[in-house]
């Protein structure tokens, strides 16, 4: 459970630096600014209709040491390990190509 709780915040961290190297660093900020609790705020108002979602691990992890269980936390554990790979990755390819044209 506590791994989950991790990765969730691993998740949430991983956006951060791939928007830096996106955009300009004002930019970056306001959509990781919005995204993070608009993102949540979406999952609370129609995120019973899907039932795979990056924002439900925390939640489905809770029900996992309750032995509830829920049918979708492995489906769940395994979307938010790949978006946050992926994002982690776009992050790093893109500070590396930027890097190239900073002036020193």
């Amino acid at each position: 459970m506590v791994l989950s709780y991790c990765l969730s915040i691993l998740f949430a961290t991983a956006i951060s630096p791939m928007f830096s190297a996106m955009f300009k660093p004002t930019i970056a900020t306001t959509f990781t600014i919005i995204i993070l609790p608009i993102g949540i705020m979406i999952e609370s108002l129609i995120g019973k209709y899907w039932n795979i979602s990056t924002w439900k691990l925390a939640d489905y992890s809770v029900q996992l040491m309750a032995e509830t269980g829920n049918e979708y936390y492995v489906e769940t554990l395994l979307l938010t390990i790949a978006l946050t790979v992926l994002a982690i990755i776009i992050g790093i390819l893109l500070m590396w190509k930027n890097s190239g044209t900073t002036k020193i």
